[in-house]
């Protein structure tokens, strides 16, 4: 019996409940399992937009791409309802936003934006990196501090083949966030499309300073060595 099913002791019921299971089977890596609730609660709240954002990141995780924009777009098309704004109050309420108990839907941190790049990164992983820019440029409109967005679109522009643009996205997101192992790798990537291996090297070290257990960096870095050496 999970800690759900010991709080309630019955099949959900409200949406709320539904969207928490759904939540507890995403922890427990049930994703599939995770669907079925979260679509229980938007049947029951067809305006819950938490729960419409999170379907479509489920859809995404089993590579279920076209599912996962029709979710996205959902959620984009509601406005937050009450609980959404709770669930984002819950996962917001820090010294960062100031926020408490007290504070209206004004004071909670737009959702749009983050739809927008879950968005923008299906649309990618369909190929449709002209779509996939348009929506990582409107989140970016939004809330251009964050360097997750950067990143993103600096993705979308190396599946383009816009090696030289993407460095300008990796090199904002770093200068956001120069902890971001991910990031790093993704520049040294680039670098390497470039032909600039030395500075591509740099990169992955760098990555690998924040996270030394990561294999694929350290692939990444035996590859370009192994290109160095070729020299």
């Amino acid at each position: 019996m999970g800690f759900f099913d010991k709080i309630f002791g019955k099949t959900p019921e409200t949406a709320d409940e539904w969207f928490q299971k759904a939540e507890e089977m995403i922890h427990n890596g049930k994703t599939r399992e995770s669907i079925k609730c979260y679509t229980r609660a938007t049947e029951i709240d067809p305006d819950f937009k938490e729960a419409w954002n999170n379907l479509g990141n489920a859809y995404a995780q089993i590579n279920e791409n076209e599912n996962a924009l029709i979710c996205f777009d959902k959620a984009l098309k509601t406005n937050l309802n009450a609980q959404s704004v709770i669930l984002r109050k819950e996962k917001f309420s820090s010294k960062k936003y100031n926020l408490d108990t007290k504070d209206g839907i004004e004071a909670v941190p737009l959702l749009d934006d983050i739809i927008l790049i879950n968005k923008g990164v299906a649309l990618r992983n369909l190929n449709k990196n002209t779509e996939s820019l348009e929506s990582i440029n409107k989140a970016l409109s939004m809330n251009p501090s964050n360097s997750i967005f950067w990143n993103a679109k600096g993705n979308t522009l190396s599946a383009s083949n816009k090696f030289q643009e993407a460095l300008v996205c990796y090199e904002k997101s770093i200068l956001l966030n120069p902890n971001d192992a991910l990031t790093w790798k993704n520049k040294g990537v680039a670098l390497f499309s470039l032909g600039r291996l030395d500075e591509a090297l740099i990169c992955m070290d760098k990555s690998l300073q924040i996270n030394p257990k990561d294999g694929d960096t350290k692939m990444k870095k035996d590859y370009i060595l192994s290109n160095l050496n070729k020299k």
